[in-house]
Formats: structure tokens, C-alpha cells, sequence
């Protein structure tokens, strides 16, 4: 992943937003950094997940390999949560040990929206009691974007093509990152997951944005990240990740349908995460957008725009007739059928 250079655990906390492209809630991110400093991987995990030793000790296992697979040398670790932290990190505690492992150096932080500080801490230098105001500045995430945001930001079935140079360059990363597939579909997976993440930043290279593009072709890693913008926990991306049926998956995909206590989605999320498609599409082949196109049809519809999940679903549909989710949002959106939580909204106005 290309990216500047960050001072300070401040303007870090500040900028995972924008590198995992949604703002972190009740979550574990871990930053990975070479040798030189430069970010090369950030990472998330639902803290109730690293909370639960069972489901702790696979997460700490899959966080050490990715480490080490990007060859990071210091990691830090940043918990987002409103609980109190400042003496010690319950979830961090459980996934240090396998980090510990795999890097050098790991730095701990916590965040809970507005400051941070290291916990456990004890220098006033350092960390002031309540702890120093995060810089947000020029990385501060929207929080307030309207409808009009998701529609402008959803894809166009003539999007215009990026340059003819970086669409060369996505295409040979595609295929070379597709090709890895057959040596070991498993660990595949989870690195192909990893690298739909590493190509969300706007500075993305091209090809970062190919093997995310080769990445979506596989269904397992297109539908992990559906449970994920859909609200389910890390270990319900993995189980889809590696094809088990869980109750954990069952329950993201039956709420997003029928529970109208089930959370809204974060429209800064939403917006993020379409223009991501966007940008995967104007380097994709044509023959590789039914599944970009189908990834944003869900997200139109999880935002509650039938419409325009309709109409991103029918350009998926004219690149691949078979393709079935494309089907499936379509004839959903086409029966009005909208997420569970716009009833819980009625309900409440």
C-alpha cells in the first residue's frame, strides 16, 4: 500500500479512516510499518471478537501472518471504544501475544473519538488525564452525508474508463494476483480480503485497484465484505472467508433483512465504499464488472435507495446475465423490499 509517511500517534489515529475507508467503532485497528516508516498494511477486528478466547487466538493468528506477510517491523495497535482503557485494553491484551511474534515493535493506543492515549500509561507528558486532542484536521471523516451524497457517489453504467496506462497496469496485477488463487485458495482468501482494504485510499496505485478487482471475482471474498458493510463481526467474515456456516453469518444477513433493531449503515461508510467501486470499475475489464456493479447494487440498497440498487444490478445483469446476486438485489429492489432498519426508523418517526 503506497502511502505518505505519519508523525506522531496522533496524526495516525487521525488517518486510520481514511486508510480502511469507514470510521472504526468499538473496533482494534493495527497499523503495520517497514522498515523506513511507511504504513504498508491497517487492519480491523470487532473488540467483542478479541474478547472471546476462542474466536482471539484465530484472529491473533490471521493479524501475525498478514504482518509478516507484508514484512512490517513495527505495529501499532489503536482501540476505538467509549470504555475505560486508560489502565489497560482487555481486547489488545488478548491479541498482543501472536503480535508481539511477529514484529519488533508495537505501540498501543486508545482512542475514543475526540482523544487518545496510551493505556496503562502514567507520564502527564505524554498522556494529560483525559488525554490529547486527536488532529483530525484535513482526515476528519465525514459523520453527516446526505442521501444525495450515496447517489452521487454510486456508480454510473457509463462510467468514464481510468487512463489507458493505469488500466494496463491493473489488468497484469489481476492476473497475476488470480493466479496465486490455485496454490492455496485458503490463505488466498484472507490476503485477497486484505487487499480490497490495502486499495480503499484515493492514492491507491493501479495495481493495488487490479488485485482488488481479481479479488471480487472470487464469491467468498465479494460476500465477506458484504457481511462486513452489512454490520457483521471479524469472525463472520472469516467463516465466509473460509466457507463455514455459522450462526454469526446467518444472523448478519437474516437481520439485514427482517430485524429492524438492526444498526443503520454509516453513510460516510456507504459513500466510502462506493466510490471505492467506482474507482474498481473505471480499471476493470468488462468481462470483471458484473461483481464490482453487484457489490454497489447491495450497498444501494442497505443505504435504502431501491432505485438505484435497481439500476446497479441491471448494469451487472447486461455485463453477465448469469450473474445470480445481480438477479437477486434486482428482483429484491424491484419488490420494494427494503433493509430492516428503515422499518425501525418509521417506527420511531
Amino acid at each position: 500500500m503506497q502511502t505518505r509517511h505519519l508523525i506522531g500517534p496522533g496524526e495516525l489515529i487521525a488517518a486510520i479512516p481514511m486508510m480502511l475507508g469507514f470510521i472504526p467503532r468499538e473496533s482494534l485497528a493495527v497499523v503495520g510499518l517497514d522498515g523506513t516508516g511507511e504504513v504498508v498494511v491497517a487492519l480491523r477486528v470487532d473488540r467483542r471478537d478479541a474478547m472471546v478466547r476462542e474466536s482471539a487466538a484465530s484472529l491473533g493468528r490471521a493479524i501475525a501472518a498478514r504482518l509478516r506477510g507484508v514484512t512490517a517491523r513495527r505495529a501499532f495497535v489503536v482501540t476505538f471504544t467509549g470504555d475505560d482503557v486508560a489502565l489497560a485494553c482487555p481486547a489488545v491484551d488478548a491479541l498482543r501475544p501472536e503480535i508481539d511474534r511477529a514484529v519488533e515493535r508495537v505501540d498501543v493506543w486508545a482512542c475514543d473519538g475526540d482523544n487518545y492515549l496510551s493505556p496503562g500509561c502514567a507520564d502527564p507528558q505524554c498522556c494529560p488525564v483525559g488525554g490529547r486532542a486527536v488532529p483530525w484536521g484535513s482526515h476528519e471523516p465525514a459523520s453527516a452525508m446526505t442521501a444525495s451524497a450515496v447517489a452521487h457517489a454510486a456508480p454510473d453504467d457509463h462510467e468514464d474508463p481510468a487512463p489507458a496506462a493505469r488500466r494496463r497496469s491493473a489488468a497484469r496485477a489481476a492476473d497475476r494476483w488470480w493466479e496465486r488463487r490455485d496454490i492455496d485458495a485458503r490463505g488466498w482468501r484472507y490476503d485477497a480480503w486484505q487487499r480490497c482494504s490495502e486499495s480503499f485510499p484515493l492514492h491507491a496505485s493501479a495495481p493495488a485497484i487490479g488485485r482488488a478487482i481479481a479479488s471480487v471475482q472470487d464469491v467468498r471474498v465479494r460476500d465477506a465484505l458484504i457481511v462486513e458493510w452489512l454490520g457483521g463481526s471479524s469472525c463472520a467474515v472469516l467463516d465466509t472467508l473460509y466457507g463455514r456456516d455459522s450462526a454469526a453469518v446467518a444472523d448478519v444477513l437474516d437481520g439485514a433483512m427482517r430485524d429492524p433493531e438492526c444498526e443503520p449503515p454509516d453513510t460516510a461508510s456507504v459513500v466510502a465504499s462506493l466510490r471505492w467501486c467506482r474507482r474498481l470499475l473505471s480499471h476493470a475489464r468488462r468481462r470483471q464488472q458484473a461483481p464490482v456493479l453487484s457489490l454497489s447494487a447491495v450497498l444501494l440498497w442497505w443505504s435504502g435507495d431501491l432505485g438505484a440498487a435497481r439500476r446497479a444490478a441491471a448494469a451487472a445483469l447486461h455485463r453477465d446475465p448469469s450473474y445470480s446476486l445481480a438477479r437477486l438485489v434486482h428482483d429484491v429492489a424491484d419488490a420494494g423490499l427494503t433493509p430492516a432498519w428503515m422499518e425501525g426508523v418509521e417506527r420511531i418517526h
